[in-house]
């Protein structure tokens, strides 16, 4: 990718576009059940259930009802579950770009108790669970709230286990290198040691990923999504050229002039090693 600006203000224009971070947008208010399916991530001590269903009464339309029935813990013991709610919202990086972060929203309306909300990455057969977090005991007790998490980052992401533990070193893989990822949200309780069971349910509605990428670099001339190396011994290949000569390389005319000169050359350097 490469910016054309008018000649006078190349420079000021160049530097003051570059980089610029594109954003898509993944929603589902529906919640239809072809396109949805829960599933246990962890359940350990004396667990217990769940049911989690598409239903009437949503923000507008249907929404997503979820009730979790926790069991006693054991003597001297936690009990817990955690529930995967996984869309068929899916983000291909290789064919639909990296991702530098994820912004997540919601509706919740809370109907009893609480629940904690993660966002929820499936790639390669592994769950990945958000360490930001929210609980649906902090918003009132009905209605519709909005609940954001907003720049979650890959390294925010770790992997679920069975026993609610995760492992922050394993972690989903946002470059263009990765492979497809679907999303949802984890709904989870404990008990807390020796206490008794309870119940919880809450209504969710307007799921929505919002996948910010990687700031472009003008000097990406191998369209690799940064500014290395490589790109520089493209930039030197096509130095000194004009349009209409068989070495000119457009992508490497930054200022738009039809050469590629010192100017191109002062703008590749400001852009060397971006993103960074």
């Amino acid at each position: 990718m490469f910016w054309t600006c008018p000649r006078a203000i190349a420079v000021l224009c160049c530097s003051a576009l570059a980089p610029v971070a594109l954003a898509q947008t993944y929603s589902d208010g529906d919640f239809d059940p072809l396109d949805w399916q829960s599933a246990f991530s962890a359940n350990y001590g004396n667990g217990g259930s769940f049911t989690a269903a598409q239903a009437a009464g949503g923000n507008p339309g249907t929404k997503y009802r979820v009730h979790h029935d926790l069991n006693n813990a054991p003597s001297g013991e936690d009990s817990g579950l955690a529930v995967a709610h996984v869309s068929s919202l899916t983000h291909d990086p290789a064919t639909d770009g990296p991702i530098n972060a994820i912004n997540a929203a919601m509706h919740v309306d809370k109907i009893d108790q609480s629940q904690r909300v993660r966002i929820v990455i499936i790639q390669d057969a592994t769950t990945y669970v958000s360490q930001d977090s929210f609980t649906v005991g902090s918003l009132p007790l009905s209605g519709w709230n909005v609940a954001t998490l907003p720049g979650l980052d890959e390294q925010n992401f770790a992997e679920r286990f069975a026993d609610l533990t995760v492992d922050t070193g394993s972690n989903p893989d946002f470059s263009a290198t990765g492979s497809p990822m679907t999303f949802g949200f984890e709904t989870s309780n404990s008990t807390g040691v020796g206490f008794g069971g309870y119940t919880t349910t809450a209504d969710f509605d307007n799921f929505t990923i919002t996948i910010v990428a990687p700031p472009s670099c003008p000097g990406d001339l191998d369209g690799d999504t940064d500014t290395d190396v490589l790109d520089f011994a493209l930039f030197v290949g096509a130095f000194g050229s004009s349009l209409g000569d068989p070495e000119f390389l457009p992508e490497a005319d930054l200022d738009g002039s039809d050469s590629i000169d010192v100017l191109d050359f002062s703008l590749f350097v400001a852009d060397f090693g971006c993103p960074n």
